[in-house]
């Protein structure tokens, strides 16, 4: 059964929808929103919210935001929960081109389109800047977005019930979600 279908007995439209995910989720959030646009479905697309996604490949980022696109360098090691070289190990894995929007939604020809955007990044995580690029993108392109940087953490670290701070990165994430919902 599919669960949509129940959508207006809690008051929802199952014509439009939400897209949300981390890290690898955190990209596909944001290419699941970048086909819909492609087939003309970006209507049923009502907001993002994407976590330290993985938004762009350091052979592809788009010329105009190179500059900015640091994160790999300075994350290359020594860093908690994922480094450089673990973002090119899974690349590898992936199999997936490094100009493949599907993989790496900072090549979309869409941006313009896309619904308002809430992204996280993590100061000590090589995916720091496919956040920082995808925002800038989307902010260039006139689409509402709200970024928020945790500067020191590493890659998903609130999932550690033992760093205090995960508390407050899950309620700036509520308010966040909240200011897409509002939008």
């Amino acid at each position: 059964m599919k669960a949509w279908i129940n959508a207006d007995k809690y008051g929802g439209d199952q014509s439009k929808f939400f897209s949300v995910g981390g890290s690898a989720g955190g990209g596909l959030a944001l290419a699941v929103a970048d086909k819909c646009i492609e087939k003309g479905l970006g209507s049923h697309i009502q907001g993002i919210v994407a976590m330290t996604p993985v938004a762009a490949h350091p052979d592809s980022v788009p010329g105009e935001y190179k500059a900015r696109y640091t994160a790999y360098t300075e994350n290359a090691k020594g860093v908690p929960v994922i480094d450089a070289d673990s973002m090119h190990v899974f690349a590898s894995a992936v199999g997936a081109s490094p100009h493949d929007v599907g993989t790496y939604p900072s090549l979309t020809k869409h941006a313009k389109d896309f619904p308002p955007t809430y992204i996280t990044v993590c100061g000590k995580d090589p995916l720091r800047d496919d956040g920082v690029v995808m925002e800038a993108l989307l902010r260039d392109a006139g689409v509402k977005t709200k970024l928020t940087r945790w500067e020191g953490f590493p890659h998903y670290f609130w999932i550690f019930p033992s760093i205090p701070s995960g508390q407050k990165f899950m309620a700036d994430l509520i308010a966040g979600t909240q200011w897409v919902l509002s939008q």
